[in-house]
């Protein structure tokens, strides 16, 4: 598949001071890095039932789970 094609399947979604708020709250309980938390809040800021997280890092899909997303693991053969 092509990037555009990929790209006109995803949701941007802005970081605002709600979203760090809440990535600095599950980085310090779920134990992320920064950048997987921001990940883990964006994610969690548009579930919808429909949503699957995609990544190929353990500590981020453990993450979503905990948060109660559906998950792909991009490692996962």
């Amino acid at each position: 598949r092509s990037l555009d094609d990929l790209w006109s399947q995803m949701q941007i979604i802005e970081i605002d001071q709600p979203l760090v708020t809440r990535a600095a709250r599950l980085a310090d309980t779920l134990s992320l890095r920064g950048y997987d938390a921001v990940h883990a809040a964006a994610a969690e800021s548009v579930a919808n039932g429909v949503l699957v997280a995609g990544s190929g890092d353990r500590q981020l899909l453990d993450a979503w789970r905990y948060l109660g997303l559906a998950t792909y693991d991009t490692n996962a053969g």
